[in-house]
């Protein structure tokens, strides 16, 4: 905008002006270097890579999250298999041992009339 300066006021009011105008475009120039230089960190290109390749948006607090979360999950996973085989073979251990003894049960039972098949004869 060219405009015809005629006095001295005009003068400091344009040049208060103009001094506004390249603060703002300093902060803007500033902005968009900050936002470049965060772009190409590795995590952010990284994160990026993955998002163009899947077309899925993401963000690093998101990925944060969902690797928290599927670590979490394997742990559990794992621990509670553990407990379930521990579980498992308690159960088992137990059948084991009421099966033993219902056998020992009514074999003690069978050995009385087998050791005298004298009396069954008489």
């Amino acid at each position: 905008m060219a405009r015809k300066i005629s006095n001295q006021a005009e003068l400091k009011a344009e040049i208060s002006r103009l001094e506004i105008i390249i603060k703002n475009q300093e902060s803007n120039l500033m902005d968009k270097a900050h936002a470049i230089r965060e772009s190409f960190k590795p995590s952010n290109i990284i994160i990026n890579g993955l998002a163009s390749l899947t077309d899925i948006p993401m963000n690093k607090n998101q990925i944060l999250k969902k690797g928290l979360l599927i670590a979490l999950t394997y742990i559990f996973q794992r621990y509670f298999h553990r407990t379930e085989i521990k579980i498992e073979t308690m159960i088992s251990n137990i059948i084991s041992e009421i099966k033993n003894k219902f056998q020992e049960l009514f074999r003690s039972e069978d050995t009385p009339e087998r050791q005298n098949p004298e009396q069954d004869q008489i």
